[in-house]
């Protein structure tokens, strides 16, 4: 559970965190996809996810227009083999259109691939 100041979050909710982004890790198969959405920024949930051994990582900005919520979409794509660099396309996982129409912004990517959507 999630609680406390995102800025500096307890104790107990970073080791959760850790435990819990480690044993996707750990489970998920090479070339698997895990996505993540939440309306929490990225300067927060970046470092909790950054697992470099295992996998890349996509950041997408998910809006629906003005005046909606934020959400931001996390994908994590596991290497096959802790060196290895996989290119992924959120677009797999995420519409590339809202249903306003309006295309999904890219804000930022770690370990990014050549395509950029």
């Amino acid at each position: 559970m999630l609680y406390g100041s995102q800025w500096d979050p307890p104790d107990e909710v970073q080791e959760n965190v850790q435990k819990y982004v480690d044993e996707v890790a750990r489970i998920l198969k090479v070339s698997g996809k895990w996505l993540y959405i939440t309306f929490r920024q990225p300067h927060f949930v970046k470092p909790q996810l950054l697992r470099e051994e295992a996998w890349d990582v996509v950041v997408e900005h998910l809006e629906d227009g003005p005046g909606t919520f934020e959400y931001f979409a996390y994908v994590m794509t596991k290497h096959g083999h802790p060196t290895e660099k996989r290119e992924g396309s959120v677009s797999e996982l995420v519409a590339t259109k809202t249903s306003g129409g309006q295309p999904v912004r890219m804000i930022d990517t770690l370990h990014a691939p050549d395509k950029v959507l």
